[in-house]
This record gives structure tokens, sequence and C-alpha cells, in this order.
């Protein structure tokens, strides 16, 4: 993977590079250089990148078909406002950015927020 590849990926995904480091046990400065070419970035770093994508990609296609078997000629999907509000431990940017893939392939879908959950 070239280091601009994984830059790409990162922020296309909606992560940063402190979560992307916390993810990997890194810091954000050592993400930086491997987005940099500063260092080369480490083979299992790369396989979890691919991993992170492909999910997103997944993810993106899941509720497409989702939303196309529900048959509504205008679909909205939900996306969370913040991290507190995500569904899972993955934070509310990626969720965010499935969201706009799902746009991508759904032109006609809009896009909200998640309400947030009652405490």
């Amino acid at each position: 993977m070239h280091p601009a590849e994984l830059r790409v990926l990162r922020e296309s995904m909606g992560l940063s590079a402190e979560w992307l480091g916390e993810r990997f046990h890194e810091s954000a400065e050592t993400i930086t250089a491997w987005e940099s070419g500063e260092t080369p970035i480490p083979e299992d770093i790369i396989e979890e990148m691919h991993e992170l994508d492909y999910f997103v990609e997944s993810m993106a296609d899941e509720i497409v078909r989702d939303l196309r078997a529900a048959g509504a000629k205008q679909s909205i999907y939900s996306v969370p406002r913040t991290d507190e509000d995500s569904p899972n431990e993955l934070p509310a940017s990626l969720w965010r950015a499935i969201g706009a893939r799902v746009r991508i392939l759904l032109p006609d879908t809009e896009l909200d927020y998640l309400e947030p959950a009652e405490s």
C-alpha cells in the first residue's frame, strides 16, 4: 500500500489519525509518519485497513439492498450525529461516510440524524 492510499482510505472512511492510532495501538504521529512515507506501513496495518474498507463497502451495499427491498420511492437513512449515538465502538464519522456512499449508490436517499438514545 502506498502511503497516499493509506491516507485516502482513512479520510474516505471519515477516520482521524488519532482514532486509527488508538485502534492500532499506535500514536497519531505514527499514522502520520506512515501516510507521509517517513516509515513503512506494517503489513498487518495494511491488512486491517483493507478489512475496514471492506466493512464500509459491505455495510453500504447491505443498506442499499435493504432500502431497495423496502420499496419506498424515497428512502431515508439515519446516521449518528456524535460518537455517543454510534451503534457500536466505531466513530460516528465512519457511519456518516457509509451514509455518503449510500447516497452515491441511491441518489434519492435522504440522510438524517439518529435520534439520541434516551438516558
